[in-house]
């Protein structure tokens, strides 16, 4: 009797080629693993792709109108009240002493010994964006990240309605591209990626949050940054 081990054939036959085949002792562990695939298009995945050209042409006519779309709208209404957390104002001023801030009012700053009163109120005049931390850590209910990004923004381009609002539709617009890479470096293919496109570009409740000062686009994001990395 002899036995041939190799990757494609583990079994034993006779000299005589007399008895059924059987598998070689410890051939089992000869198998090599088998590794499933991350993702693996389908036939009928790829019988919908469009033509280069056309995806290109699609993906860019897509990516202007999500542009103009934030552009056009960004002005179009007057400042709302949650966005005043992003405009110095006789409530939350950021650099005049002269204007007592609402924060020291709280009771849960009252409630704090008079040298922890101190103590916060020396870092919170210390600089505007200690004033922004300590006002958001008592007041809102966001993390304070969109506004410290604002703020150095606004040093540069003012509190018009079209500039603080101009960060949360460059957030939109980025989210918009890496959601385009995203479908694109997973393998989807070319219809189901400008469908995708087209939805999330065209939602009412995105486009709106995106000319909207305040943290939803940054959230966005930052989200889709976190499920990718």
């Amino acid at each position: 009797t002899r036995c041939s081990r190799d990757w494609s054939s583990d079994v034993c036959s006779s000299d005589l080629g007399i008895g059924e085949a059987r598998p070689a002792p410890g051939s089992e562990r000869l198998k090599p693993p088998v590794i499933a695939p991350v993702y693996e298009i389908s036939d009928s995945q790829r019988d919908l792709n469009l033509g280069d050209r056309t995806f290109v042409l699609l993906v860019g006519i897509i990516l202007a109108l999500a542009v103009a779309s934030r552009v056009m709208n960004i002005d179009k209404l007057s400042i709302q009240g949650d966005e005043t957390w992003v405009v110095p104002n006789t409530n939350f001023h950021f650099e005049n002493e002269s204007i007592f801030p609402k924060v020291f009012q709280y009771p849960q700053y009252l409630r704090l010994s008079p040298s922890k009163q101190e103590l916060i109120k020396s870092i919170y005049f210390a600089h505007p964006v200690f004033q922004i931390v300590i006002l958001h850590a008592t007041s809102d209910l966001h993390p304070p990240l969109f506004f410290i990004l604002n703020y150095y923004w606004s040093q540069f381009f003012g509190y018009g309605v079209e500039a603080i609002r101009a960060p949360s539709a460059i957030y939109s617009i980025v989210t918009i591209l890496l959601l385009f890479y995203i479908l694109l470096k997973q393998g989807f293919n070319s219809s189901i990626i400008i469908v995708t496109l087209s939805f999330v570009v065209l939602s009412p409740i995105f486009l709106f949050y995106s000319t909207f000062a305040r943290p939803y686009s940054l959230l966005v994001l930052l989200s889709l940054l976190s499920f990718h990395f």
